[in-house]
């Protein structure tokens, strides 16, 4: 029988009904569905039934009481209350007529549920919001919240360090991002830079959940390569360091940003080490701005000699409790800062030896078996163990290597399974290569294989990214490697290559902080041998990589900041010989001006997001009239992987292969193959049915889409297809030399060894290029791959008289003498020879009418290029526009109004770096001041 029903009951029953519910209304309240508001609101049943007791509280009468107490037919706040109070149900899953009665214990219970709101959205958190909210104040960066943001309301700068999983990356950029509210984003919003693109995107969905956000793109959002998922309303958004970069060209002082959260930074990348050197600058321009430098501790000393006297948060060991604070106080009052550092430090190595002690380590040295089959076999093995609980973590050199013994471990487990040898688990992969989205599996739940009887666990494969990126629970066991191969640039052959060599010891330590206390570490390798020669620290990047497009991008940012390099000081200095084999390119490739500035065609070149070389053979095809082609080639050259050869098909694959070869080239056969694959309207079965990778296709078609928006910004003319195609052979070649002219090689014997005249070493063609029986005399190449047997990638043959009419002269005069350059320089003096005649014919037949019409031709180019004029017929209006362009919103923009005030024309100048690009030229003359200078041109 419905209580709430009184006309069921006697006067007696109805008189104690109603003592009853007087009684309860100075104990209780309830909650009321306001239809103006939409909301649900909580009143004591005293305001309910005497009054208000304020001015912003309803009068409820008893007629709106009654409404109120049968509130059950109103399905929306029946169900909301069904899911808050399970006990305010009847039998038949209704609401009782006196719905929700809460005193002020069970209200306090439950208001955060009802009526706590999302400060960034307006919304009521939800449930799931909370559950993640009790998980997040079990980290042991939680306990360090407030020393966090008390630092950073006294220092610009605070340095934040902390072990692997301790929630650095997830709750740092949320404080920052609550900071920010509070001063309602006056000064900027919030990002977050990652070294890994990876990493960058699984941070925003993690931590976009965590704030209650249903979706990315929104309040909190990414920007990494080919994929921008904000908004004008992100408050959050995570990036790479690289990206960070590139937006400094349009905002050098980073104005939209107030917090500035580098992440990672012992990862040591070239972007990493040149954006903390540019916020030291910034630093100095704005008050205003907040840093915060997260790094493990092993980067701290330099992080801390870098950045004096700031801040420093240390995460280690507050889920421990090593120290108390009886022990700290009287340290303080006795001893220095640097006694305190060193007793700290030693407090810190006895906590991690008493941890560390805690895992049993296994000494696994190879025995004949490869790599990948001892790890699946050991992997099986303790898999199948009944004693062996939690996850299995497995550290492997390449990104090649996960996907095989990814792919074997999943085999042999599901066949087990199936014979009933050990329960089911979750295989999954984790490298720097991986597609968007796959890495979310590192942080799905362990899922319900087996029936209570089988083993359920996660097996992850991966290489080193996840030494420190990603939180892992529950790992009880880590397979470690020991090797790894190290990306080293060859300065004398121009090169990379890959050195497999030990990890370092830090990086060691590293990959045991990840096994919980109480597990097993196996090393697959000599431990002696190891300590005796792996190195201490991993070398940094900018000491063992190509600088060319890094200087340039920082060469371009210095000038907007109005700084010279010299000012510039670098975390650590990049290697002395990279470094200037980087300007002489730059030089070579006409970036730079007689004082070592950026040039108008270096300026052009360092905004586009491609590689010095790449970003010249785009500003090339404008003026040859062919920049579909080559925007197209140049994506398809980032596709790794492009063909796909599944074991057992390796025929089939090559026979479709070989038809999709063309004669022209490989550039052309990059070509053919994106062709194809629009013609049958991007269908992911062509791929597979052709064996080409279809995400490799997706990526080439989004880079594509990118560098034609970035011409379009750069207001760079984009031409037609060329239907006649040895007309558009021609004009590929021309335009693919002018950027890869430091990459020809020449076959000196005839039977296949190419003489790389640049630095006279041997080469062969590769296996899988389309002119290795061909065999043409002069080539030039993308990539020289420094191994056993050297091989040229990616090769397309060129006629020599376009080397000696479109490379600089300069750099044919400083070649080492061979016969290829004796063949070229004579090439090139007689192609000049040819020119000065012409030269002087066309200056005897020039009339003073014909001066003074081209006087006042270059008058009206120059006020179009004042006012900006877009000319998609000529590459000359593009630069104009372009140099204007980039030049508007320079922190030192004083450079604009001098060069624009020049009477030398800006195409005068940017035509002596790329002479051979202006189509509507007839002739260039090189001159004898050419040949001194290498860089003064005339254009007839």
């Amino acid at each position: 029988m419905d209580p709430g029903n009184t006309e069921n009951f006697g006067p007696e029953v109805q008189k104690q009904e109603k003592d009853d519910k007087a009684k309860a209304i100075s104990e209780f309240g309830v909650y009321v569905w306001n239809s103006r508001q939409s909301v649900i609101d909580f009143l004591p049943l005293s305001t309910l039934i005497g009054g208000s007791t304020s001015k912003n509280s309803p009068v409820i009468t008893d007629d709106e009481f009654t409404e109120a107490a049968r509130i059950q037919e109103q399905e929306d706040l029946n169900d909301f209350l069904l899911s808050s109070n399970d006990d305010v149900s009847g039998e038949d899953g209704h609401l009782d007529s006196f719905p929700v009665l809460l005193n002020d214990e069970e209200f306090q219970s439950h208001e955060n549920d009802v009526l706590d709101l999302n400060p960034f959205d307006g919304l009521p958190y939800s449930t799931n919001y909370y559950q993640l909210l009790k998980e997040r104040k079990t980290l042991p960066v939680w306990q360090a919240k407030d020393d966090f943001v008390i630092a950073v309301e006294e220092s610009s700068v605070v340095l934040v360090t902390g072990k692997a999983g301790s929630g650095k990356s997830t709750q740092i950029p949320q404080w920052c991002t609550q900071l920010a509210k509070e001063t309602d984003f006056s000064f900027g919003t919030v990002v977050c830079t990652q070294p890994v693109t990876t990493a960058a995107m699984s941070l925003a969905v993690q931590v976009a959940q965590e704030m209650d956000f249903t979706s990315v793109g929104t309040e909190v959002g990414y920007k990494v390569h080919q994929q921008d998922c904000a908004s004008e309303d992100t408050v959050l958004k995570f990036t790479t360091d690289e990206i960070l970069l590139r937006e400094m060209s349009d905002d050098p002082l980073l104005q939209k940003y107030s917090f500035v959260i580098i992440d990672e930074i012992q990862e040591r990348s070239v972007s990493t080490d040149i954006l903390l050197a540019l916020l030291k600058i910034i630093l100095n321009l704005r008050e205003d701005l907040k840093v915060i430098l997260v790094s493990l501790i092993q980067e701290m000393p330099t992080l801390e000699e870098f950045f004096e006297g700031v801040p420093i948060v240390d995460l280690h060991f507050l889920d421990e409790g090593a120290a108390s604070d009886e022990d700290k106080a009287p340290e303080k009052s006795e001893e220095d800062e640097n006694q305190i550092s060193e007793r700290e430090r030693s407090r810190r190595e006895v906590a991690e030896k008493k941890r560390t002690d805690q895992i049993e380590v296994v000494h696994l040295p190879l025995q004949g078996q490869t790599l990948i089959e001892e790890i699946t076999s050991l992997v099986l093995n303790l898999h199948s163990d009944q004693d062996v609980d939690g996850d299995i973590l497995v550290f492997l050199p390449t990104a090649a290597d996960v996907e095989e013994t990814c792919d074997r471990i999943a085999r042999e487990i599901a066949m087990k399974t199936l014979r009933g040898d050990a329960g089911e688990a979750a295989v999954i992969r984790l490298h720097r290569c991986l597609a968007y989205g796959a890495q979310q599996a590192v942080y799905d739940k362990k899922a319900n294989f087996g029936d209570g009887e089988l083993i359920n666990r996660r097996i992850v494969v991966c290489d080193d990214i996840a030494e420190s990126c990603f939180s892992m629970e529950n790992i009880t066991v880590v397979i470690d490697t020991g090797v790894k191969y190290e990306k080293v640039f060859n300065t004398r052959f121009r090169t990379y290559s890959n050195i497999k060599q030990y990890i370092s010891q830090s990086s060691a330590s590293l990959r045991m902080d990840r096994c919980q206390a109480g597990g097993k570490l196996y090393k697959l390798y000599d431990h002696v041998h190891f300590e005796e020669t792996a190195p201490e620290q991993s070398i940094p990047e900018i000491k063992r990589f190509e600088l060319t497009t890094e200087v340039l991008l920082m060469k371009r940012l210095l000038q907007r900041l109005n700084v010279s390099l010299t000012q510039c000081q670098l975390l650590e200095a990049p290697d002395p010989e990279a470094y200037m084999l980087a300007l002489e390119e730059l030089d070579y490739h006409g970036a730079l001006d007689e004082n070592g500035n950026l040039s108008d065609l270096g300026m052009v070149m360092s905004e586009m997001p491609l590689s010095l070389a790449e970003a010249k053979v785009v500003i090339a095809s404008c003026g040859e009239g062919c920049t579909q082609e080559i925007v197209t080639i140049i994506a398809m050259q980032k596709c790794s992987e492009l063909f796909v050869v599944p074991p057992g098909l390796e025929s089939k694959a090559a026979v479709c292969r070989r038809s999709m070869t063309h004669k022209a080239g490989d550039h052309f056969t990059f070509l053919n193959i994106f062709y194809r694959f629009a013609r049958h309207k991007r269908s992911e079965s062509w791929c597979n049915a052709n064996y080409v990778s279809y995400d490799a296709l997706k990526m080439a078609d989004k880079k594509r889409s990118e560098i034609l928006e970035v011409m379009e910004i750069l207001e760079l003319p984009v031409s037609e297809p060329v239907i006649e195609p040895q007309l558009m052979e021609t004009s590929v070649k021309k335009a693919l030399l002018a950027g890869y002219f430091m990459q020809i090689a020449r076959d000196t014997d005839g039977c296949g060894n190419y003489h790389i005249i640049r630095d006279k070493h041997i080469s062969r063609l590769h296996p899988d290029c389309g002119l290795v029986n061909s065999r043409p005399e002069w080539v030039i190449y993308n990539k020289f791959e420094l191994t056993e047997n050297s091989y040229l990638s990616t090769v397309s043959p060129v006629d020599p008289e376009w080397i000696a009419e479109i490379v600089p002269h300069s750099y044919l005069t400083n070649l080492p003498t061979n016969e290829a350059k004796d063949t070229l320089l004579h090439l090139a003096e007689r192609y000049r020879g040819n020119a000065g005649s012409i030269e002087d014919e066309e200056q005897n037949n020039f009339k003073p009418n014909e001066i003074r019409k081209s006087i006042n031709k270059q008058d009206s180019k120059k006020a179009k290029h004042k006012q900006q004029v877009q000319s998609s017929s000529a590459l000359k209006t593009g630069l104009e526009i372009n140099r204007a362009h980039v030049d508007s919103n320079d922190v030192g923009s004083e450079r604009v109004d001098d060069a624009l005030s020049d009477d030398t024309d800006v195409l005068t100048q940017a035509v002596r770096d790329v002479t051979y690009v202006y189509n509507q030229a007839s002739t260039y003359v090189r001159t004898s001041e050419y040949a001194s200078e290498g860089s003064q041109c005339n254009v007839q």
